[in-house]
């Protein structure tokens, strides 16, 4: 008797555990198997009116969708389309890509957009999307909008162009088109890597931008840090945190070290506030240093400081640039000298050391070829003799 008891009780469980797929009416059953036959978006969105909680919601919502969003056309069958309809956005295999490609389905009609920039065809300044609707199995005549190129530099002479795919995303129940831009300046020598979502059929953009140094000489990778990172994760919209998180896994963007993004910063001031420094200016501009800047960090560790009275001075090279730090008797730091870093010592002009001379006047001494030559600087009135 008890063995029947507990014969019973498992088939009672297993009734129960049955009980969900079961559950379904026959209703319910019966309009699913006619909505998968009638595969209309009007039929899916029937079923999912009249049975929300269906265990075929899921399955028929996933078919609406695909039906009403998601395009057939690949990406380069959406280029080739697009290019059939206006030939100069063809590719030219000696230069960056000027056009990338996209299907794009909503509501059910058929699109293909294409994001381009290049000088000669798109206005100065701006991105541009190029599409076209597809109407009873025929490509429409294009149609174009204008997004507002993204940049942190004004670049008159300066190049940008496409990197990657174009893609579709889905942010906040938004969908947006996704691409990815360089601005690169005539001097290549800071880059901006531009992350953009330009919304489809529509007017708005959001773009976020990662600025720095060419990595080791090469334009593939940038050194740098974006600005909009610096504003705090909860402050920012899901639009800047997603493409925050794109640049995150690009392995060509390299994250700055903050000691090295005050140096650049310094470096960068310095250049900006000295323009005429080794021609005709009498003057200099120091610009102090804050503790956590790598040059700092450079000079206390350097041994061959040359220090006379109360001031401190060191030579050395740093990011590119050679520089000279002045510690002063309240152990202030300054940055009294920065120039690029000499390429070619035996034909380049080519700072070889610096010593004081009277009190407060720093010499810099130089090699040119065969030629010597000196700048003296008084590091407590800031001027300069040649």
């Amino acid at each position: 008797m008890r063995r029947f008891t507990l014969y019973l009780l498992a088939a009672l469980l297993l009734l129960c555990a049955g009980a969900p797929a079961q559950a379904q009416s026959k209703k319910e059953t019966k309009l699913y198997e006619k909505t998968l036959k009638t595969r209309t978006a009007a039929a899916y969105g029937k079923f999912l009116k009249k049975f929300p909680e269906s265990v075929y919601a899921a399955e028929i919502s996933a078919l609406r969708d695909t039906l009403l969003y998601i395009s057939p056309v690949s990406a380069d069958e959406a280029f080739d389309i697009l290019t059939g309809l206006l030939p100069e956005l063809r590719r030219d295999e000696n230069q960056p890509q000027i056009l990338k490609a996209i299907g794009y389905r909503d509501e059910g009609r058929d699109y293909v957009l294409g994001v381009c920039i290049a000088p000669l065809i798109v206005p100065s300044g701006s991105v541009r999307v190029y599409g076209s609707e597809c109407v009873k199995g025929v490509w429409q005549p294009v149609f174009t909008a204008d997004y507002e190129r993204y940049h942190l530099n004004e670049m008159p002479d300066g190049l940008s162009f496409l990197l990657g795919q174009v893609e579709l995303v889905k942010i906040g129940g938004q969908r947006w088109l996704h691409a990815a831009y360089r601005n690169v300046p005539v001097d290549g020598q800071v880059l901006e890597h531009v992350e953009t979502l330009l919304e489809p059929l529509g007017s708005n953009a959001v773009s976020a931008v990662f600025y720095g140094k060419p990595l080791d000489g090469q334009k593939r990778r940038i050194e740098g840090q974006s600005p909009e990172s610096l504003v705090a994760a909860e402050l920012r919209s899901d639009e800047i945190n997603y493409l925050l998180a794109a640049m995150t896994e690009d392995p060509s963007l390299v994250q700055i070290a903050q000691a090295d993004a005050l140096t650049d910063e310094a470096i960068a001031w310095w250049l900006d506030n000295n323009p005429k420094a080794a021609t005709s200016a009498s003057k200099l501009l120091f610009g102090q240093l804050p503790e956590e800047c790598s040059i700092v960090e450079a000079f206390k560790k350097n041994r061959n400081k040359e220090t006379s009275g109360k001031y401190t001075a060191a030579l050395f090279d740093i990011r590119g640039y050679t520089v000279v730090c002045e510690r002063n008797g309240a152990g202030e730091y300054s940055l009294v000298w920065c120039e690029p870093k000499c390429k070619d010592r035996s034909r380049d002009k080519y700072l070889n050391t610096i010593y004081f001379e009277k009190g407060a006047t720093l010499c810099l001494y130089y090699y040119k070829g065969r030629t010597t030559f000196k700048y003296r600087i008084n590091l407590a009135n800031k001027s300069i003799v040649r």
